[in-house]
């Protein structure tokens, strides 16, 4: 039997089935979960690549995972591209392939495609890059260029749209698009310091203080304060606040604790709300005024 040229169609469940004795890897529980989360989204699985053997039945070279969020969901059938006549070495040549070759978007490729499918919160995060003259681009290094995609998206939902857009603006204030601080770390960061001391934190002083120093002096200062984590956004974080707390009385100054204690301890602020978090997406953080127009006064 020769194999044919692969059609579309759409296969029950029930007859989809996954050959682990001869070539595919075993199964990754939390893949699955996160396939799950948010109920079966076919556009977003898209099509199984299945064979059509001989006894009727259709394996699975690329796509198990989907497969078992499918039954998971209880979804009866799901899309597939289905090819015939291959052997079961080519079964296992293609499955290799699948694996090796794919190339998986970027979180750059990911926001451009959420903005594509007309996502608000992706909208949002694109109007809040541009609003504060930064463009967002894979071109690091370059002055004004944001290329983490991660960070952005990251810091959107941990701590809300509206600490994104006050973050970009300090960030914009402070260091005039100088690329070590457009970099994840000090995104990530300054919107978490934002966020967590938002009822407490004088902003202008905030970008005062970093205005004073150098991108790469927070790094340096933010390896010596946590060595364990060198540079990562909580120590990046934990570098703002000693910078802010400088000169201050004890009254005044921020508490390390909040940012060294995580999520425990940004429990005790309030964050801002999903719904806010949501109706700033929906309406270009209506309301939020970016750190640089107040300096502007």
């Amino acid at each position: 039997m020769s194999e044919k040229r692969a059609k579309f169609a759409r296969i029950p469940v029930a007859k989809l089935f996954v050959d682990q004795v001869n070539y595919q890897r075993d199964l990754k529980p939390k893949n699955v979960a996160r396939i799950t989360q948010g109920g079966w989204n076919e556009r977003r699985a898209g099509a199984l690549q299945v064979n059509e053997r001989e006894d009727g039945r259709f394996a699975v070279y690329d796509g198990q995972h989907r497969l078992e969020a499918a039954k998971a969901l209880g979804i009866a059938e799901v899309p597939c591209m289905v090819s015939s006549g291959m052997t079961i070495e080519q079964e296992a040549q293609a499955f290799i392939s699948c694996n090796r070759d794919r190339q998986p978007p970027d979180w750059i490729d990911y926001l451009h495609a959420m903005v594509g499918a007309k996502d608000p919160e992706a909208i949002a995060i694109l109007a809040t890059i541009h609003r504060h003259k930064f463009r967002l681009s894979r071109a690091k290094g370059e002055p004004n260029v944001i290329s983490a995609g991660k960070a952005l998206s990251h810091s959107s939902d941990t701590y809300g749209l509206k600490a994104l857009d006050t973050a970009l603006g300090a960030l914009r204030t402070a260091w005039d698009g100088d690329p070590t601080s457009l970099m994840g770390q000090f995104i990530s960061a300054m919107a978490r310091v934002l966020c967590d001391y938002r009822e407490v934190i004088d902003e202008d002083r905030l970008v005062a203080v970093l205005s004073r120093v150098t991108p790469a002096e927070v790094l340096r200062l933010a390896k010596s304060l946590n060595p364990t984590f060198s540079a990562s956004n909580e120590s990046v974080a934990r570098a703002f606040v000693t910078l802010y707390n400088k000169r201050l009385s004890s009254n005044r100054a921020l508490s390390i604790e909040t940012i060294t204690n995580g999520v425990a301890a940004r429990g005790t602020l309030k964050r801002w709300s999903k719904d806010q978090v949501r109706s700033g997406a929906a309406n270009g953080v209506a309301g939020s005024q970016p750190i640089a127009a107040k300096a502007a006064r």
